[in-house]
């Protein structure tokens, strides 16, 4: 019956090839589809396609420029909210809980968190927050996505930090060092470059969500001024961002506004796949 077994393993090994070439064709066809129409619009645009306001229906190119400011000033807040909160939730877990029955509680609430469907995050901050403030704002944007970030975040450092290897720790310990002062002098530095990549994962998970931004930066065709009303207009504005703009453009029926739409999604699509590739070479490194 050897010659059954061999048969079986050909046809299991030309199932599994004919499936990664499927994937990889799929995706071959959709970045090329992408590049294909964003890439047109781009080279058309000129430069001037990152820094000028979207364009008015039936109007020019226009550009997409208040969108990535938007979601560069979006991922910055989000990444200033859930960056110390998720390294100290991770300390807390890792070094300074005494029960393991709450660090597994609380690695089964992360990884629910992780897994949730995004429009979950804008939803929460939406009747958190909107509700309250009775305005959409960078900052509720800002607050959703930092939620998306702090699981993917804290479980990355957690791990990191558990992958030190313990004759560090008991060598701090022989030479008389407190805890903060291994934790800080010893730890984190070790366990920092996997905690980049979980953060670059992170962003990469973040800058490409719609949803949770429809319930809380909304849309703005415009720059955010510096203040609305004597107030920081991050707390009182709408806010554009790369992922809405393609939502909202690729719903329009006026034909500019659906190019922008891709010259955007190809910006977006480049955008996720550089921060992927960072975060894998910081992995390996």
């Amino acid at each position: 019956m050897a010659w059954v077994r061999r048969g079986v393993d050909g046809l299991l090994s030309l199932l599994v090839a004919l499936a990664v070439v499927g994937v990889m064709a799929v995706l071959a066809w959709v970045l090329g589809y992408v590049s294909y129409r964003g890439g047109t619009q781009i080279l058309r645009g000129g430069w001037a396609i990152f820094t000028a306001l979207p364009p008015a229906p039936l109007g020019g190119v226009g550009g997409f420029g208040p969108a990535l400011v938007g979601s560069l000033i979006l991922i910055t807040l989000a990444v200033g909210m859930a960056l110390p909160v998720s390294v100290l939730a991770a300390l807390y877990l890792s070094e300074f809980c005494a029960f393991s029955w709450l660090v597994q509680v609380l690695n089964l609430g992360l990884d629910i968190l992780a897994g949730i469907p995004s429009i979950m995050a804008g939803v929460f901050i939406f009747g958190v927050v909107i509700v309250h403030t009775r305005t959409f704002s960078a900052l509720a944007g800002s607050l959703a996505l930092a939620l998306l970030i702090m699981p993917i975040l804290t479980t990355a450092t957690r791990l990191a930090l558990g992958a030190v290897p313990g004759e560090i720790r008991q060598g701090a310990w022989a030479l008389g060092a407190t805890r903060w002062q291994m934790v800080t002098g010893i730890l984190l530095p070790q366990a920092w470059p996997a905690i980049v990549s979980g953060l670059t994962l992170g962003i990469a998970r973040a800058v490409g969500e719609t949803a949770p931004l429809l319930f809380t930066a909304l849309f703005s065709s415009y720059y955010l001024p510096v203040q609305a009303l004597g107030i920081p207009a991050l707390f009182t504005q709408p806010l554009a961002s790369l992922p809405v703009l393609i939502y909202t453009f690729a719903l329009s029926p006026f034909a500019n506004q659906q190019d922008l739409a891709w010259a955007a999604a190809l910006v977006l699509i480049l955008c996720i796949l550089g921060l992927n590739l960072l975060a894998r070479w910081g992995e390996r490194t």
